[in-house]
């Protein structure tokens, strides 16, 4: 636990990832609490962090490599787990493509408690994951967040779906929902 400068004490965030998200993230919570980043899921320091895995994967190198994305998206559940760290609060970033759109069959949203139907290696990766995280010790489990086609004021960074949309020709008409990185870090906080 940190003091910030309102003298408020608030707990330590480690924002694990090298993308968009951990970029944003850093930026929104930073002034509310000592945050730190490191690429890739990396082991607190402390019994009192929050542990948020905001890592990102490019769709098109995982669906050429579904054996290694797999891998590697999994393997980050399982580190985690093998820390032991029941104090530590762990924030999961998955994804909302463990659904197959925004609606289900009967044309409501999905739930978070619904069934996966992903249509991608990294929903199939992601959902086996959450699968993964559910078996955790309920002390470290804080939440699964499962955004869709996060975006930001970041448009620089090749995974903001607003840097995405600013190449497409024309727009997709199909119904979708959108997260920004800000509501992410309301949700955090």
């Amino acid at each position: 636990m940190v003091s910030t400068e309102r003298g408020v004490v608030a707990p330590e965030i480690l924002i694990c990832g090298n993308g968009h998200l951990a970029q944003g993230l850093v930026e929104a919570l930073q002034s509310d609490f000592k945050v730190e980043r490191k690429g890739g899921l990396s082991q607190p320091s402390s019994d009192e962090t929050i542990v948020v895995n905001a890592e990102e994967f490019e769709t098109d190198w995982c669906e050429l490599r579904p054996a290694q994305a797999f891998d590697r998206i999994a393997h980050e559940v399982c580190q985690f787990r093998q820390w032991n760290c029941p104090k530590n609060r762990f924030i999961q970033i998955s994804t909302g493509c463990v659904w197959d759109g925004p609606f289900d069959k009967d044309g409501f949203s999905f739930k978070p408690d619904s069934p996966p139907n992903p249509q991608s290696v990294v929903g199939w990766a992601r959902a086996f994951s959450e699968y993964q995280l559910f078996s955790l010790p309920s002390a470290s489990l804080t939440a699964v967040l499962k955004p869709r086609l996060i975006y930001s004021d970041l448009l620089y960074f090749k995974e903001n779906s607003l840097a995405k949309f600013l190449k497409f020709r024309r727009l997709n008409n199909a119904p979708q929902s959108m997260t920004s990185v800000g509501t992410i870090a309301k949700t955090i906080k």
